[in-house]
């Protein structure tokens, strides 16, 4: 069996996992970055929008053809009600994550990270510290071992890493159901808008359009709790029985099955474990509410790999550093969205049907405060964890809301 030794081996070529491995190369780490598909960036199931207040934030600039669709604004409707935003908050672009993709593992590969495809983790060996000492890998119809100083798990919402480790114990509502179809052919009103549905087709979620162009979208819903397997597909056909939705899809076709989970929850309560880093959806490194995870994770990947570098040397690094580096970048979608996780749960729980005017409200009041009103967010919070009817009369006050944002 072929034995390979290396610095960093980067489990998963999706955002995080390229910008790791771009990261750890470009220090002199000597770097393996692996992927299961066959060809990187196909069949991802994501919504494929990001928001333009993160790119600025990047390690690197994203050339204009990779942002194939400008984004101007969100609709959201609320059963008979909309409103549209057109502030910056809510603009950004759209991409092609078969392209985008490749590009990210393109420049691991630039600064001289190994790139395997078709290379798939099976196992993990550890060492009596419980340090990583051994991964194995197959490829196609052989095997080899892959011997890393430090591993980073770069691999999704149903990380493999996580789950050779013990630690992918998912509580209920960490990983909710997307039921979603990229759909070519359609006849998109406000094309240049990501759109929210919130209503009783969707009990405990949201339905949403992402545009990419101004016939093809990402159209799907999303349940924190699914009443089981087959409500997903259930609350999809009901949702595109919506007037604006029928419209819309009358002549539609499929172009990608984008059916998959999101993280959440918080499946564990740290990123380091001895060796092995985590970046990216399998530690839940979106920001909510609109759990925008690409430019994030490529964000966090570019920290994850810059640290284990500095682990190859033998320097520690704990998980309060790896935080530390990652709200300096963040701050402040990253304490709203962690605080978010539980918030969001409360409001889908409730059995009133009025919850449904007070998810988009609280969305819109939260995604505005967080770009010009950051002192305002404790008082919110607090106001959102009032008594429902408390809460469904702030929130549908045109006064209050105006007072806080």
């Amino acid at each position: 069996m072929k034995r390979i030794n290396c610095d960093v081996l980067v489990v998963g070529s999706g955002p995080a996992g390229s910008s790791a491995a771009r990261a750890a190369s470009l220090m002199g780490a000597k770097t393996i970055l692996i992927d299961k598909k066959e060809e990187i960036g196909m069949n991802v199931p994501c919504a494929e929008g990001i928001g333009q207040d993160f790119i600025e934030k990047l390690p690197f600039k994203i050339p204009e053809k990779q942002l194939i669709w400008r984004i101007e604004g969100m609709i959201y409707y609320c059963l008979d009600l909309s409103v549209e935003h057109n502030m910056d908050p809510w603009k950004g672009y759209s991409i092609d994550r078969k392209y985008f993709d490749r590009w990210l593992a393109e420049l691991a590969v630039e600064k001289g990270a190994k790139l395997m495809t078709s290379a798939e983790l099976i196992d993990l060996e550890f060492d009596e510290t419980n340090n990583v000492k051994k991964a194995l890998i197959k490829i196609k119809d052989k095997y080899m071992e892959i011997l890393p100083k430090v591993l980073i798990g770069a691999d999704g919402c149903e990380s493999t890493v996580l789950k050779l480790m013990g630690l992918f114990k998912p509580k209920e509502g960490d990983t909710p159901q997307i039921y979603c179809y990229e759909l070519g052919n359609l006849k998109i009103e406000k094309s240049h808008f990501q759109q929210l549905y919130f209503g009783p087709w969707a009990p405990t979620g949201w339905g949403y359009i992402f545009p990419k162009s101004d016939s093809v979208a990402n159209v799907g819903i999303g349940l924190i709790f699914p009443k089981d397997k087959k409500e997903p597909q259930r609350k999809f056909e009901e949702f595109l029985e919506l007037e604006p939705l029928r419209k819309m899809t009358k002549n539609a076709e499929i172009l990608v099955d984008k059916r998959s989970t999101i993280r959440h929850g918080n499946v564990v309560d740290k990123w380091i474990y001895n060796n092995v880093i985590f970046a990216g959806d399998s530690v839940n490194h979106n920001i909510k509410p609109y759990y925008e995870g690409i430019l994030p994770c490529i964000i966090c990947g570019d920290i994850a790999g810059k640290l284990s570098v500095r682990m190859c040397k033998n320097e520690l690094i704990t998980h309060e550093t790896y935080l530390k580096e990652v709200k300096n970048k963040l701050s402040p979608y990253f304490e709203i969205s962690q605080k978010l996780i539980e918030l969001m749960l409360k409001i889908v729980k409730m059995k009133d049907e009025r919850k449904h005017a007070i998810m988009p409200n609280a969305m819109i009041m939260i995604t505005a405060m967080e770009k010009y009103k950051k002192t305002q967010l404790e008082k919110l919070y607090d106001l959102l964890f009032m008594d429902l009817d408390e809460l469904l009369e702030f929130m549908t006050s045109k006064r209050n809301i105006e007072n806080i944002i």
